[in-house]
């Protein structure tokens, strides 16, 4: 699989994990690996990520792929392998 098919089936198992939807999981992933700012609107306030993964470079990439799969693996007991 792709490098970033690979993070959208990890992203996937996340969500069956928790409830979320995948994208869902996906911006949680980018906002803890990335840091983020928060936007308010109408006293909602949002949490957007200062980066995203698909304007990184392959090393970067690399880096937010594991850091992502750690973090899942120790929180919420999923893991690549189990998609592969």
């Amino acid at each position: 699989l792709s490098a970033n098919s690979r993070l959208w089936a990890l992203h996937q198992m996340a969500a069956e994990h928790t409830g979320h939807s995948a994208s869902e999981m996906h911006e949680f992933a980018l906002c803890r690996y990335f840091g983020y700012v928060e936007n308010e609107c109408g006293g909602v306030k949002r949490q957007i990520p200062v980066k995203r993964s698909s304007a990184r470079e392959k090393g970067e990439f690399s880096s937010f792929m594991d850091a992502t799969e750690n973090w899942y693996a120790e929180q919420f007991g999923v893991w690549l392998d189990q998609a592969a």
